[in-house]
């Protein structure tokens, strides 16, 4: 995935599957201590992703929902929202905090750091994962 607009053009199902294989990649690579200009490549293309499918989901499926009485939204609407915003947060302080200086100081730390992140955006897509048929057919 080298561009948005590459990523733009997936589908929802798409860009979770290449974000999960993406921060699989970034991990990866940090484990056998690759060299930075690969873990930036892989950061960035992380980075692409997370953006494209936060503006998929809003106009294929969270605006639509949004618009529904709160009573009508399906399942886990509100709790799955909430917790894409805090991953959102999490992940902008991470990028922010971690530039390729720090990475390289203190390389273990950030192994740590993006390995928490990792398990928590895989966590978070596999709860999506389980009602996005649902989301799907509510936001028609």
């Amino acid at each position: 995935m080298s561009s948005n607009h590459e990523a733009a053009a997936l589908t929802v199902e798409q860009q979770h599957a290449a974000i999960l294989t993406v921060a699989e990649e970034l991990l990866a690579a940090l484990r056998s201590n690759d060299a930075m200009s690969q873990v930036a490549v892989l950061r960035s293309r992380l980075g692409v992703l997370l953006s494209a499918n936060l503006a998929t989901e809003e106009r294929e499926i969270i605006g639509p929902i949004r618009r529904l009485t709160v009573g009508n939204r399906p399942r886990l609407f509100t709790e799955l929202g909430q917790e894409a915003t805090l991953l959102r947060s999490r992940y902008s302080e991470h990028v922010g905090k971690w530039n390729l200086r720090t990475i390289e100081s203190a390389p273990a730390a950030y192994q740590r750091a993006a390995a928490e992140l990792v398990k928590d955006l895989k966590a978070h897509v596999d709860r999506k994962r389980g009602v996005l048929a649902e989301w799907r057919s509510a936001a028609v």
